[in-house]
Parts: structure tokens; C-alpha cells; sequence
């Protein structure tokens, strides 16, 4: 008899679990991240109009603006939409504020290659050239040395100003790795008054300066395109053949 319950009390059990199961309400799927970023102008723009801009350089991505602050707008969007716009060199600021952006997975590790690349305006006769002038200041590019380091990808930068956009690009110009690296021309100049307190900065830039990337040890890359991501250092810097 104690075995005939035990035994409904069993099958009651399990069909009781089997209820269960058949009930639960299906999982939500779970959308893209969406990534909140702070962007600033190079040059003072209608909210509407920079709104409608940067929807332009996200797209096919979503784009949603969220704030006006006084260092910038505060947008929504996906990664390929931050990517753009860390490539567009029409925004002097782009930085995550709240978001995670995962690395790039890739089908095979790469060997990272450091590329100490020299920017060389010297024909301008002047060692250093103002902010102003960099527009007309033409740099030349060479590689001055190489060393192949382990398979681990470099620290993710933002960019922004006092930095260079490094892209690695195939023979067809497509471009297959990008990095962000420090902009070596740039010096600042702080002024002080008597007291001592800060009364201005100048930025000036040399003519001669050496950059270092780590890029894949990639064979398809054919050349490296650096670019400045503020209009004001330049959008374009130069670019040198590897192949």
C-alpha cells in the first residue's frame, strides 16, 4: 500500500513538473546593445542640422539623439554606427560614455606589427607650423622601422583631438583594421601670467615626428592611410605603401 503512494505521489510529481515547463512563458530576445556616445563639431552646428548629419555618417546604422550638453550632443547608436563615426573626420570628439564595444573577432590570431612611420613636412623651412597652417602644410610618410610583436591586439583608443586615425587598407583601398594612436606633431603651449595663472593655450605642430602603430601581420594590407579626426589638424595627414 505505502508503495502504491509512493508511487502516485511520484507521477503526480512529475506531471506536475511537465505542467510547469509547458507554461513557462518563452524568453525574450535580448536586442544589440546600444551604446551611448558623447560627439562634439569641429565647427559650431544647428541642433537640427547636426542631428541630421550624424545620422547621415551612421547610416545604415540606428542613430537616436538623446541630449544637448554643453561639451556636445549625447547620442544612442550601434557599434557599426560608432564606428563611422570615430571615422568621420568632421567630429572633433567622439568618446563612449556608457556601453561596451567588443573586440573584433577574428578567424586567425594576428601577429602585431609595430610601424614607426615618419610624417615629414620639413620643405616648409620651419620646425614647427601653427594650427592654422596645418591645412596647407604638406606631410610626406615613410616606414623607418618595423618589429613583430605577440598576437594580442593593442589598447582601444578614442578619437579625438591630439590623436591620429592609422587604416590599414588592401590594394583595392578597402580598408581591413583601423587604430588610434597619439598624434606626435602636436605641442601645446600654455601660457602663464605673472601670478602664474593660466591665461591661454597654443597648439602648434612639428614638421617632423615619428608614429607608431601596431597593425596586423596581415599580408592584404597594401598600405596605411593616417588621418587626423579634427578638420582643424588636417583631415588628411598622409598615407605610405607597404607592399
Amino acid at each position: 500500500m505505502k508503495a502504491r503512494k509512493s508511487a502516485r505521489r511520484a507521477l503526480l510529481a512529475a506531471i506536475a513538473c511537465l505542467l510547469c515547463f509547458g507554461m513557462a512563458a518563452p524568453k525574450e530576445s535580448v536586442s544589440a546593445e546600444q551604446l551611448l556616445v558623447r560627439v562634439a563639431f569641429d565647427q559650431d552646428t544647428a541642433l537640427d542640422g547636426a542631428i541630421a548629419q550624424l545620422a547621415d555618417i551612421a547610416k545604415p546604422a540606428p542613430l537616436t539623439f538623446v541630449a544637448e550638453r554643453r561639451t556636445g550632443l549625447l547620442i544612442r547608436t550601434s557599434r557599426n554606427g560608432y564606428e563611422r563615426l570615430l571615422a568621420d573626420p568632421d567630429l572633433r570628439t567622439v568618446r563612449l560614455v556608457r556601453g561596451n564595444v567588443p573586440a573584433r573577432q577574428q578567424e586567425t590570431p594576428h601577429e602585431f606589427v609595430t610601424y614607426e612611420i615618419r610624417l615629414n613636412a620639413s620643405e616648409t623651412g620651419a620646425e614647427a607650423v601653427a594650427a592654422s597652417e596645418l591645412a596647407a602644410t604638406p606631410y610626406t610618410a615613410s616606414v623607418v622601422g618595423r618589429r613583430t610583436g605577440a598576437a594580442v591586439a593593442p589598447p582601444a583608443r578614442e578619437a579625438g583631438p591630439g590623436m591620429l586615425l592609422v587604416r590599414a587598407l588592401d590594394t583595392a583601398g578597402e580598408e581591413l583594421y583601423r587604430t588610434v594612436v597619439p598624434d606626435p606633431r602636436l605641442v601645446r603651449y600654455e601660457a602663464v601670467d605673472e601670478d602664474g595663472r593660466f591665461t591661454g593655450r597654443t597648439d602648434f605642430y612639428r614638421t617632423e615626428a615619428t608614429v607608431r602603430a601596431d597593425i596586423p601581420a596581415d599580408p592584404a594590407i597594401a598600405a596605411l592611410r593616417i588621418t587626423a579626426p579634427s578638420k582643424g589638424a588636417a583631415a588628411g595627414v598622409a598615407e605610405v605603401n607597404l607592399q
